[in-house]
């Protein structure tokens, strides 16, 4: 009943998978593959069906808008580190220790006097302070796309925050109307952050401003 003749088994050789798509034959020897981005499980023949196969694709918004809330949470924790040593206070008669008087100090209070030495040493910093406007203008300005539909930051439901003590510190405002321009276009979204070396998103201008503020502040040490 299992298809056996006195001990002796009846073996059958395996065949390749085989797909047609747009008229080139692909085969491999696993049904699970990958073929231009989609991955492709074969179930049964288009002779048991008498149709043809129909591929179709959908956007992964759930991971556009994850890597987008991720850039909006680093944005926001840079625009805070340079705000805060904007105004950190300056402490004077901390000046920086000598070897003799780091010799005469235990590692615990070499710590905490060049914590206080290097406190305010970029309080009111123009250049720092410079940096924060041009990247608050990179936030309001227009991506490379050319749908003007999703070319800038609040057609996606991302704004700046009205709160003055935020400087400018990014929003999602609208969740939901991110969602939708992403699986509207999603090109256009991409395009808004990230574009061409001719025609820059906000996110490679953001790069920008920040290499210039590194730049200057090299110059300037």
């Amino acid at each position: 009943s299992l298809g056996f003749n006195n001990g002796q088994g009846l073996v059958t050789g395996g065949q390749n998978a085989s797909i047609t798509i747009n008229g080139a034959t692909i085969e491999r020897s696993s049904n699970t593959f990958e073929v231009d981005g989609f991955n492709v499980l074969l179930n049964y023949t288009t002779t048991n069906t008498g149709q043809p196969i129909t591929l179709t694709a959908k956007t992964d918004a759930d991971n556009m808008v994850d890597k987008i809330k991720a850039f909006v949470e680093t944005y926001n924790g840079l625009v805070d580190s340079l705000s805060t040593l904007t105004k950190e206070p300056k402490y004077r008669d901390y000046a920086p220790l000598t070897d003799e008087q780091k010799e005469e100090m235990d590692e615990k209070e070499i710590e905490a006097w060049d914590k206080k030495a290097k406190s305010g040493l970029l309080r009111s910093d123009s250049i720092v302070q410079s940096a924060l406007s041009k990247m608050r203008a990179d936030m309001y300005s227009k991506g490379s796309g050319s749908n003007t539909e999703f070319d800038m930051l609040f057609k996606i439901g991302i704004t700046t925050s009205d709160k003055t003590a935020d400087n400018g510190k990014l929003v999602i405002k609208d969740e939901e109307k991110l969602r939708a321009a992403i699986e509207k276009d999603p090109d256009a979204v991409f395009e808004l952050f990230s574009g061409t070396l001719d025609n820059p998103g906000i996110a490679d201008k953001l790069q920008k401003s920040i290499k210039n503020v590194t730049v200057d502040k090299e110059k300037k040490a």
